[in-house]
């Protein structure tokens, strides 16, 4: 008769979480919550089966994450860098080997959770950067005998604004980009680059925004999501790549 552990909104969190997860498949995520539902009584249980809906929520089909998870906390743990294939889904729906079935050789230094998502944060030894890579799309992940690198670029990294910065978790070039956007715009601004961004008032209808992001053809996707509501000032070669872009999907339709 004594207190639980978890309070019941604590448990219905949990069984939230796991359900609108992404890189949990549709197995992992029943056991999962059969489990949580022991950790109540059997007069509240019905009240953790819950049902939550996250549109366009696709789950992972590669069962052996949660192993790779476990690999790649035990080389962070021990300091040592780790191998592992890397793959993309064909037009077959086939997985594709990339660098043609190459094992890479990275140094593990943060996973990191991103809209749903398990990403590796780690140095890439061919690259000699920071790189990121998606968890379940990760082979044969194995602990080498070599230390880790990377270490002093890692620790210059701002890990707080490091998906922040990131569309899709893509990788590029860091830049500082000009923007200029409608008033209405200033609630998106804001909870995609934190309150820390500087806004400026520009005319009645708008304002200017200067951000940091890493700077990718998903991040003009999603620019052009706002039309002319939304247009890049700065830097010039960023407005003629947005341009290129939008005249490639215009004529894609012509």
């Amino acid at each position: 008769m004594g207190k639980r552990e978890f309070e019941l909104a604590e448990l219905k969190m949990l069984v939230d979480s796991i359900q609108a997860s992404r890189f949990i498949t549709e197995k992992k995520a029943d056991q999962l919550i059969r489990k949580i539902v022991k950790m109540t009584s059997r007069y509240k249980k019905s009240e953790l089966q819950r049902q939550v809906f996250v549109g366009g929520r696709i789950r992972s089909m590669n069962e052996s994450i949660y192993y790779s998870v476990d690999a790649i906390h035990n080389a962070i743990g021990r300091d040592r860098k780790i191998g592992f294939r890397y793959f993309g889904w064909g037009a077959d729906k086939r997985p594709v080997l990339h660098r043609n079935g190459e094992e890479y050789s990275v140094s593990p230094w943060l996973l990191h959770w991103n809209d749903g998502y398990y990403y590796l944060v780690g140095f890439d030894d061919v690259k000699g950067e920071i790189r990121t890579f998606r968890v379940d799309k990760m082979l044969k992940i194995s602990l080498l005998s070599a230390p880790r690198t990377g270490k002093e670029i890692f620790e210059k990294m701002d890990r707080a604004k490091y998906s922040q910065k990131r569309f899709f978790m893509f990788d590029g070039e860091e830049q500082t980009v000009t923007l200029r956007c409608r008033n209405w715009l200033s609630n998106v601004i804001i909870d995609r680059f934190g309150k820390d961004v500087a806004m400026l008032p520009d005319d009645g209808e708008h304002f200017t925004a200067l951000v940091d992001v890493v700077v990718s053809d998903q991040f003009y996707g999603w620019l052009m999501s706002f039309g002319n509501n939304l247009e890049i000032i700065s830097p010039d070669w960023a407005r003629k790549r947005i341009a290129e872009l939008a005249g490639e999907v215009k004529g894609m339709y012509e």
